[in-house]
């Protein structure tokens, strides 16, 4: 039984370096909003009650939109606020932030295993985890959360976005 058992380990570590050697696929959706959606299918998948605020940068060619729970009929369960931003009228970038009771139960590190099983050894830089294959950027970071009170807390979060928009 141990020389089956030490067998199946060597295959699984030959596929899994064989994948390593392969780039794999980042999903290019968080939480039903797809990289390239129109604002309208955006708001076909969380129906705001209310106009959502945007917002352009001085110099940046992206709309940004912030979408609390509250804006929204439907918004997904563990998620607090969704931030997203539109080029041309496309969605680019994609970012999910986790309430507290989502980040108690699968706090930044468990995500970063989680997402590591799937796509490989992230880089790292502080606390922010990166992912990348050819046209998606994948990171899983905590994001800054001001909460009643004036206190700051730190949530679990993860972001899509098209490569090009790096450079």
């Amino acid at each position: 039984m141990g020389a089956g058992l030490l067998a199946a380990f060597l295959v699984l570590g030959l596929q899994a370096r064989a994948q390593d050697d392969e780039p794999v696929a980042i999903q290019r959706y968080v939480e039903s909003v797809r990289l390239g959606d129109y604002l309208k299918e955006v708001r076909l998948a969380y129906p705001p009650l209310r106009d959502w605020p945007s917002f352009r940068a001085p110099g940046d060619k992206l709309t940004h939109y912030q979408i609390e729970r509250a804006a929204a009929k439907n918004f997904p369960q563990g998620v607090e606020t969704m931030r997203f931003a539109l080029r041309w009228g496309r969605v680019v970038l994609v970012q999910a932030i986790f309430t507290e009771r989502r980040a108690k139960e699968r706090p930044l590190e468990k995500m970063v295993v989680q997402l590591s099983l799937r796509y490989g050894e992230p880089k790292r830089r502080g606390m922010a985890y990166t992912w990348q294959d050819g046209r998606t950027v994948l990171r899983a970071f905590n994001t800054e959360i001001s909460s009643p009170g004036g206190a700051v807390e730190m949530r679990p979060s993860i972001e899509i976005y098209e490569a090009a928009l790096r450079d």
